[in-house]
């Protein structure tokens, strides 16, 4: 399979532009391995029916002192279905090109460096279920697009955010009241009316 499909060339531009020392460890053109090479460390892919070619469908970078922002192309991984960045030391602000990858079912981003607010683009992920945002520098309020999520199962915002305790944390007719796990905790963000 040589086909590179637009994701695994957002993925090379990702690594000529990075100095993150994963990347060092990625050899080949093609993400995803091309039968001489093993796929990149971290990258998972799957064949796409009709069997022509792979997508990226996983990137798991967790725990690799990564550093710097992470680049727009993300938004480019459009079969991304898990992202998992936690633990590193990756800072700025959170891409809103992230609200591309509609397909993401899970966003780790917890333990870094994220400064400002969380991009309201977010809301654009319709399969999102796992949403971790803890152990940032956040401010601001929680985009009340998130609202909206009918997959979002689990937010985690704990050292993040501190809700106002008044707050309703969901309406009973909402699918939000499916959710599994919400945490918050004190931080510099503010929850407003989010959950009404």
């Amino acid at each position: 399979m040589s086909h590179i499909d637009e994701s695994q060339e957002a993925l090379n531009e990702i690594k000529a532009s990075l100095g993150w020392r994963v990347v060092y460890a990625w050899v080949g053109d093609d993400p995803c391995g091309d039968g001489d090479l093993p796929p990149w460390s971290g990258v998972t892919c799957t064949t796409v029916s009709g069997g022509d070619y792979r997508v990226v469908t996983e990137l798991d970078l967790h725990n690799n002192k990564l550093t710097g922002p992470i680049p727009p192309q993300i938004g480019r991984l459009k079969h991304l279905k898990i992202l998992n960045l936690r633990w590193n030391k990756l800072q700025d602000s959170i891409p809103p090109e992230i609200g591309e990858l509609k397909q993401l079912t899970h966003l780790y981003l917890s333990f870094n460096n994220f400064k400002g607010e969380i991009p309201k683009e977010l809301a654009n992920l319709p399969e999102l279920r796992y949403l971790q945002l803890h152990e940032n520098r956040l401010t601001g309020r929680i985009p009340p697009e998130l609202g909206t999520l009918p997959n979002l199962r689990h937010l985690s915002t704990m050292e993040t955010y501190q809700p106002d305790m008044n707050d309703q944390v969901f309406t009973q007719d909402e699918r939000r009241s499916e959710a599994t796990f919400m945490s918050y905790a004190s931080s510099q963000c503010d929850m407003g009316n989010w959950f009404l």
